[in-house]
């Protein structure tokens, strides 16, 4: 037979229990939550590709998010709308597809939107996005600013350069060793031209017949002068 304080122990963690059962689920922050896709193979969330405020060290490809409700155009003017612009990343970044997505999701982050509409220092106007067509392999370039540029640029999506660690997900390119395997150079790849294919793909992303999920990073926010030195830091390994 249970002695009284068993028992009184047993009833505690019970009612406690009982009581967590009932409370109120805490909302994540839908910017943080790569589950508003409800594409299983999705591992972004807004914040990956764009910052909110200040203080945030990132080279982005996405502009900041606050005030984006307010803004007049987006993707450098060719989207003319904020529901056109989350449906072009939940679509075509995110791995899902705008028409299936839930309802209450939808409103949960255009809430969350509309919340950093009057933060100060919001980005009201158009946001300048040059798409780049055009490329060519880098020129110089120093190994020691690309190992920072790598970090600010790169390393919050692909993890660690060689080893990946930290990266986003396992469908996530390790850089360089993945590129390199996926044109080798028995194909003809010279390492002038895996340079290339590495500013070719930060350029366009996975348009213009790329696959993945990754976006284009425009000169505005990543220069050709920073990307030749971000090559620069992997080149040792593509020898």
């Amino acid at each position: 037979m249970r002695s009284a304080r068993a028992r009184m122990l047993s009833n505690v963690a019970l009612s406690s229990a009982l009581v967590a059962s009932c409370a109120p689920a805490v909302e994540r922050d839908p910017l943080e939550d790569p589950t508003i896709s409800r594409s299983r193979f999705n591992a972004f969330r807004c914040a990956t590709c764009h910052a909110v405020g200040e203080g945030d060290a990132r080279i982005l490809p996405g502009a900041r998010l606050d005030g984006a409700l307010a803004r007049s155009s987006f993707w450098g003017g060719a989207i003319g709308t904020a529901r056109g612009a989350v449906d072009e990343c939940f679509g075509h970044f995110m791995r899902g597809d705008a028409l299936d997505r839930e309802p209450e999701a939808d409103a949960r982050l255009l809430r969350r939107l509309s919340e950093l509409r009057s933060v100060r220092g919001a980005l009201t106007d158009v946001v300048p996005f040059t798409v780049v067509t055009q490329t060519a392999p880098p020129v110089g370039g120093d190994r020691e600013r690309g190992r920072a540029l790598y970090g600010r640029a790169c390393g919050y999506c692909h993890g660690a350069a060689h080893t990946g660690e930290g990266r986003l997900g396992v469908t996530t390119s390790i850089l360089p060793e993945d590129t390199e395997r996926s044109h080798p150079s028995a194909s003809g790849y010279t390492l002038e031209t895996l340079r290339h294919t590495f500013v070719h793909k930060a350029r366009l992303g996975s348009f213009n017949g790329f696959a993945g999920t990754m976006p284009p990073f425009s000169r505005e926010v990543l220069s050709d002068d920073e990307l030749a030195d971000i090559v620069a830091y992997l080149d040792p390994t593509l020898r």
